[in-house]
């Protein structure tokens, strides 16, 4: 692939960059056809889209790199471009965050038929505000009929604070106009700066590289892609992480292109992969981390933030089989996936699972997918939490408040008793400005505050809402797209925490605690709550010989109950003796009123597991 530089490619030469855009404006098409104008041959749509849950939904999951060499007709010489494909989707941002911390430039895809949406601006902020890189405006879909290219460009502009002349046009469906912008990045993206590491008085200078992602294959065992900023590195060569304190040989090593494509060298400025021998265990490596050849000094760096969990839910086989795989499963999704964090839990009803904490409702969903997809086992996932922060009244002895973090039930504190807070998030919401005051509306009755409110152009209003995570995280997106007929756009990120009043929850069947329904709630929605999930358990407990009583009770006190009444028996049906004597039918019905006092008292209620489970899940 590299051998017309065998002494490398210059660093004048090198274009990193990633595509970015709001979900479903064309960021894979685009980068389908960079690879086809390029000479790589993609046979079909998204063909950097390398996962079965990717493909499936028509989504981008992981950040994926290719590295592709242009002939630039202006001056005739060959540049090697490293293009990062990346996530559309809010939950997923942290990958694009990552993504851009080996580019100098981006570009920021635009659908000429929907104009600037909430991951737009997001994105752009995070390329242009926090990582500094430079940003190329683009339009998609141009060959569209009636397309109101103006309107977008303009919008696109404003945004950007460009001349609308700096915006550029292309279809990446039909190709038009793709070549002018392979000819802006390699004009107006700069290539690597050089590194801040001094070089040695022998000459060479040391090797420093970022990791950026790791993921294991099961031939070449542990794969890590990494961005070289210093030195030159060769296969065989020894190696040390640095924050890790860990070390590996570089077995073998080589770029994307797209498919792992072995080389003799890495050299700085490139982005390559690095495969260790089989027997490496990656477990406890995070991404960020600083990797060098063993004994020589560089500078570290700061590594990525942790991926921030903002959804916990629980995850559990729905069979003894899939019980056996699942430990294995979650094990090898974190190798590949580093923002999904979990711990083992134990359940009652059940069994043996695991508290996971997901980025958002998608990513907890793609989870499940690709445990069925890659590792066949079927699962089911309880309905999801946020973690709160908890405070107690009673300070340490040295002064400082102890905070805890509690996401389930499972860590609710012995005295509840000091100050809760719960997670909150800036929404962003781009909408035509007919729907906008039923999306405020919205915002308001999810406990939202408003924070500003600003038109786009003279049909589309951007604005955004204070709202707690506990509030959006299973029906908003839903219904933000009823109210705005699928024409609205929101997108969320942390914000902080703002104190609330929680409330334990527990579920008592007939005086008993069961212990798997019981739930943290908003001490003013504990009766709706509790009221919705009793009505749903009864539907799924069959009548017994008495009378079952549900309740849902915070501190030993009942707020919400539900009956399921006994079986239908008539106690004199099969005593023919008593037909008109009315003392015997007296006896008779007095007698089964004690057996039912009785039964009540020592019987045991028959809760099956599939009722457990039709209760908790997430829907």
């Amino acid at each position: 692939f590299l051998a017309s530089f065998p002494e490398g490619v210059p660093v004048d030469r090198i274009r990193n960059f990633s595509v970015i855009a709001h979900v479903d404006h064309g960021k894979s098409t685009l980068c389908d056809r960079l690879l086809n104008m390029t000479g790589i041959e993609t046979r079909g749509a998204q063909y950097l889209d390398t996962l079965e849950v990717e493909r499936e939904r028509g989504i981008t999951i992981k950040a994926q790199s290719c590295s592709i060499l242009y002939d630039n007709p202006k001056d005739g010489l060959t540049y090697l471009l490293n293009l990062i494909d990346t996530p559309g989707h809010t939950d997923f941002q942290y990958e694009v965050a990552r993504s851009l911390s080996a580019c100098q430039g981006a570009i920021l895809l635009v659908d000429a038929i929907q104009g600037v949406q909430a991951q737009t601006v997001a994105n752009f902020y995070l390329a242009f505000m926090q990582q500094g890189l430079e940003v190329i405006g683009a339009l998609n879909k141009i060959d569209v009929e009636h397309v109101d290219l103006s309107s977008s460009r303009s919008q696109l502009a404003s945004l950007m604070d460009v001349d609308e002349s700096a915006i550029l046009g292309v279809s990446a469906k039909t190709g038009k106009n793709v070549d002018q912008l392979l000819t802006a990045i390699i004009e107006r993206i700069p290539p690597p700066k050089p590194d801040a590491t001094s070089t040695p008085p022998s000459g060479r200078p040391p090797l420093r590289a970022l990791l950026l992602d790791m993921w294991f294959d099961r031939n070449r065992g542990a794969i890590l892609l990494v961005y070289l900023t210093s030195g030159r590195l060769k296969k065989g060569e020894s190696l040390e992480l640095k924050h890790a304190e860990r070390k590996m040989t570089a077995s073998d090593i080589g770029v994307m292109h797209p498919n792992l494509t072995p080389t003799e060298f890495l050299h700085r400025g490139q982005l390559g992969y690095i495969s260790c021998n089989r027997n490496q265990d990656i477990r406890g490596l995070r991404v960020g981390d600083t990797i060098s050849r063993i004994g020589e000094a560089v500078e570290v760096f700061p590594g990525f933030e942790p991926a921030r969990s903002m959804v916990y839910a629980g995850v559990f086989p729905v069979t003894t089989g899939d019980s056996e795989r699942l430990d294995p499963a979650i094990n090898r999704l974190s190798l590949s996936d580093s923002s999904l964090e979990y711990k083992k839990v134990i359940s009652q009803a059940l069994g043996t699972g695991f508290r996971c904490g997901f980025l958002g409702l998608l990513h907890m969903d793609v989870i499940k997918q690709r445990l069925k997809a890659e590792h066949d086992v079927d699962v089911i996932l309880t309905t999801p939490t946020v973690p709160y922060t908890f405070s107690p009244l009673n300070q340490r002895s040295d002064g400082a408040t102890k905070e805890i973090v509690v996401d389930s039930v499972d860590e609710w504190p012995k005295n509840p008793l000091g100050t809760w807070k719960e997670p909150t998030v800036e929404g962003t919401f781009v909408s035509p400005v007919a729907y906008a005051s039923d999306i405020t509306q919205l915002c308001y009755s999810r406990r939202g505050t408003q924070l500003s409110y600003e038109l786009i152009d003279p049909t589309r209003a951007m604005f955004k809402f204070e709202l707690p995570l506990s509030e959006i995280i299973v029906d908003f997106a839903d219904k933000i797209l009823q109210l705005s007929h699928g024409y609205a756009s929101f997108v969320y990120e942390h914000r902080g925490a703002r104190e609330t009043d929680l409330r334990k929850v527990d579920i008592k069947i007939n005086g008993d605690p069961a212990e798997a329904l019981s739930f943290i709630c908003r001490h003013d929605a504990v009766r709706e709550v509790a009221g919705k999930m009793l009505r749903r358990l009864k539907e799924h407990i069959s009548p017994h010989a008495f009378e079952i009583n549900l309740q849902g009770c915070v501190g030993g006190k009942v707020l919400v109950s539900e009956k399921i009444g006994k079986q239908k028996k008539n106690a004199i049906a099969k005593d023919h003796s008593v037909a008109g004597d009315p003392t015997r039918k007296m006896k008779l019905i007095k007698e089964a009123k004690e057996r039912e006092k009785k039964l009540k008292q020592v019987g045991k209620i028959k809760v099956p597991p599939e009722a457990f489970m039709q209760v908790v899940r997430l829907d």
